[in-house]
């Protein structure tokens, strides 16, 4: 009886210890894409009068370096007074929007030299074109960060436009002579 009783406890204990290192379900990067663009959604057209910053609405949920790289930027800005090394919206992929056929899909990418694979989530919709914004995301502490936004737009044929990554503009600005 009484190894019985130490046996379950000692099932309950590592239970316990286990549900602690999991992962926080509280949002996940599905979550998190659909809170980023909530803003934009609510008004798919531009038409407010204040518009959401992208960057502040990012940060929350980016990675340590990222955060590290909007922090810069925003200082830049500040000192600037303007435009440093992002000048458009990340999550809209523009200055302006008027968002349509917009759709989130969960996506797993596998880098070369990795057998692991890096959830991502990519947000396509219609806004002066076709675009497709994908959101990288890593955990830290048990929790969802992105990584890295990487933004594509198509022209009509169905060709790349253009191809940003945040993480390269927002370091521009840090490389650029002062």
């Amino acid at each position: 009886m009484k190894k019985s009783a130490f046996f379950m406890g000692c099932v309950a204990i590592v239970i316990g210890c286990s549900a602690i290192a999991a992962p926080n379900p509280s949002q996940l990067p599905l979550q998190i894409v659909q809170e980023l663009y909530k803003p934009y959604l609510d008004d798919p057209h531009a038409e407010k009068s204040d518009s959401p910053n992208a960057l502040s609405l990012i940060e929350p949920h980016a990675s340590t370096s990222l955060k590290t790289d909007i922090e810069k930027e925003q200082n830049c800005q500040k000192q600037e007074a303007g435009i440093c090394g992002l000048d458009f919206d990340i999550i809209v992929n523009a200055q302006d929007w008027n968002i349509s056929n917009f759709k989130l899909k969960e996506v797993f990418l596998k880098p070369d030299d990795s057998r692991l694979t890096k959830p991502a989530i990519d947000a396509t919709f219609i806004n002066g074109g076709k675009n497709l914004v994908r959101y990288v995301f890593v955990q830290e502490n048990g929790t969802w960060k992105i990584s890295d936004i990487e933004t594509t737009r198509f022209n009509k044929g169905g060709k790349i436009e253009s191809y940003s990554v945040l993480t390269s503009l927002l370091n521009k600005q840090s490389d650029s002579p002062k």
